[in-house]
Order: structure tokens, then C-alpha cells, then sequence
């Protein structure tokens, strides 16, 4: 995972909740259904939803194609834009409750 600067600023406790995407781990069927579920939203969505939608996965980097990759998503388009993406594990936020 890649710790910009904004990651970085985050408190020690809740930096503790964030985990590695293990990109390697999706498996085909995994990429397929994102190619489904996306064409499915794009399809209705580019109906319905305001045009800065489908810009705004344009910009992002988010392809129909393949899952995104969140470090390429921080390395790419959200660093531009001062915000930083990463996966946290509900489970962990669950247990300290």
C-alpha cells in the first residue's frame, strides 16, 4: 500500500484499520463480475445519473474492465484532487465496539 502524505496525516488509531488490497488475490471470476456490475451501472446510470458521473470514473481511473487498483487510483488521479482511497476492514471497527 502506498502511504501518501495524506494517509500519513491520519491519527495512529485509525491507520490501524486500514488494510492491503492483495490486488494479486482477485481471481477472473472476481474481474467478471465487476465487468458486470459495472456495464450494469453504466447503463443505467448514464441515463439517469448527471453527466459527471461517467466523467468522474473517467477521471478516477476506474475501468469497466478490471477492478481498480487502489494504489494506482492514489497515484494517479486522487492525489491530484487531495483526497487519498484505502480498504479498511469493517470487522476490526466491529471487534472494538
Amino acid at each position: 500500500m502506498i502511504f501518501n502524505s495524506i494517509i500519513k496525516k491520519l491519527p495512529k488509531h485509525l491507520k490501524s484499520f486500514i488494510v492491503d488490497q492483495h490486488y494479486e488475490n482477485y481471481t477472473a471470476l472476481d474481474h467478471a463480475v465487476w465487468r458486470y456490475v459495472m456495464r450494469q451501472n453504466i447503463n443505467y446510470l448514464g441515463k439517469v445519473a448527471h453527466s459527471s458521473y461517467l466523467e468522474g470514473l473517467e477521471k478516477a481511473g476506474i475501468s469497466i474492465e478490471h477492478i481498480p487498483s487502489i494504489d494506482e487510483m492514489n497515484g494517479k488521479s486522487a492525489a491530484k484532487v487531495g483526497v487519498s482511497l484505502f480498504i479498511i476492514r469493517l470487522e476490526k471497527i466491529i471487534a472494538q465496539r
